[in-house]
């Protein structure tokens, strides 16, 4: 599965992560751009036809958008 920064994660991880109790992150690939750096490696950039067929190989998979953890982004002085 593909992260906002480009690293891929093995399904299998993916699932691991969400039988730990950990949140299903993701974004809409067109929205991507808008995630804050800082979290960009630990969300998944999913189309919903992708999302609804992670959540059947995952059903313990609790997905949460990305824009209800946004953090702020870094500017430059």
């Amino acid at each position: 599965m593909p992260t906002v920064s480009g690293r891929p994660v093995p399904i299998e991880q993916v699932a691991q992560r969400c039988r730990q109790g950990r949140d299903l992150v993701y974004t809409w690939p067109h929205q991507a751009e808008s995630v804050a750096p800082a979290i960009q490696a630990r969300v998944y950039a999913l189309w919903p036809s992708e999302l609804a067929l992670l959540q059947k190989a995952i059903p313990e998979a609790r997905p949460v958008p990305a824009r209800a953890r946004r953090e702020p982004a870094v500017r430059a002085s």
